[in-house]
């Protein structure tokens, strides 16, 4: 039995496709760097993001903390949030804040009473100090 070779090949399959040359990738040349500004705040996001996870663990979707931030607000300015007309998070359904709130009321974090939220003073103590570390994390960044 002959080998199967090139010519083989050919008169089998008559020119076959050329073979796919090397991938090479160049790295990329970076542009200038980032303004200031910007690294600057990338370090703070960052920043934010490792006191958030240490202070409030189980709160690292978006949906929690805008839940808990929003009450926090409306608690300092006096206000009540409603549960039926609450603001909502972007990018979140009324089903999933449903199910954050759950697990809000569950940390001992929120009270629902009479249909308005509030923080308990659990939660607005933790909320409260998270934030002061924040603002401290913030200012080493300067």
């Amino acid at each position: 039995m002959k080998a199967f070779d090139e010519s083989t090949a050919m008169k089998i399959h008559g020119d076959f496709a050329p073979m796919p040359k090397m991938l090479r990738f160049e790295p990329k040349r970076r542009k200038a760097p980032s303004p200031p500004t910007t690294t600057q705040f990338a370090k703070r996001l960052l920043a934010a993001s490792n006191v958030i996870s240490q202070r409030l663990p189980r709160l690292q979707d978006d949906a929690p903390r805008y839940i808990i931030f929003s009450l926090l607000v409306a608690e300092d300015a006096g206000e009540v949030i409603n549960y039926d007309t609450m603001p909502l998070p972007p990018r979140t359904s009324r089903a999933l804040a449903n199910r954050w709130i759950a697990v809000l009321l569950e940390e001992g974090l929120i009270e629902l009473k009479y249909g308005l939220l509030n923080l308990t003073e659990h939660g607005y103590a933790k909320v409260v100090m998270t934030l002061e570390e924040l603002y401290i994390v913030q200012r080493n960044l300067d």
